[in-house]
């Protein structure tokens, strides 16, 4: 599976890169690429974390959604750039109403996390990350996130700094992967 979907982003790299005439672009736009997409869960892999309680009490299943999949954003309470993703949250979950969005946000206590969603007014589910969490998703960049299927499978994943354009991006690369398989 990952060959078919190196495949299809090369191809796409080499179509960009040969029609790109603004050099101002950011090559991200044009080459449906992410930093770090190779860091964390593999594509193609089972997400670990398929129940969780998030900081509300509510028990979520992951595979149980009604949706084309979901979009996990790794977030921190203490890191800075993970402030200019929240907005990009919101407006992400406006224009793709049929994914679920969750947030993973790491923090030392459960209460700085709800404290932050409050301030923030954070509307969707956050489950407060430990460090059993982390190891056992691979993951401790931030802001990071992982789009994944109703299957609960890995489709994309990458650094997320800029909110909705960067969660665009993982959105179709996913997608091109779903068509690949």
């Amino acid at each position: 599976m990952y060959k078919k979907v190196q495949s299809i982003t090369m191809s796409v790299n080499n179509t960009n890169m040969n029609t790109n005439t603004n050099t101002n672009m950011h090559p991200v736009i044009n080459d449906l690429f992410l930093p770090l997409s190779d860091y964390g869960l593999e594509q193609g892999e089972l997400f670990p974390v398929l129940q969780f309680t998030e900081v509300s009490g509510k028990m979520i299943n992951l595979t149980e959604r009604n949706s084309r999949g979901l979009i996990i954003v790794y977030l921190s309470v203490n890191c800075k750039i993970c402030e200019s993703v929240y907005q990009g949250l919101k407006l992400f979950s406006e224009r793709h109403p049929y994914y679920d969005l969750t947030i993973f946000m790491e923090s030392p206590t459960p209460e700085e996390v709800i404290q932050k969603a409050k301030i923030l007014q954070i509307k969707h589910p956050i489950y407060h990350l430990t460090e059993a969490d982390l190891t056992i998703t691979r993951t401790r960049k931030f802001p990071f996130a992982y789009y994944i299927s109703p299957e609960g499978i890995v489709m994309s994943k990458g650094v997320i700094n800029d909110g909705l354009r960067d969660l665009d991006i993982l959105l179709k690369i996913g997608a091109q992967v779903r068509e690949a398989s």
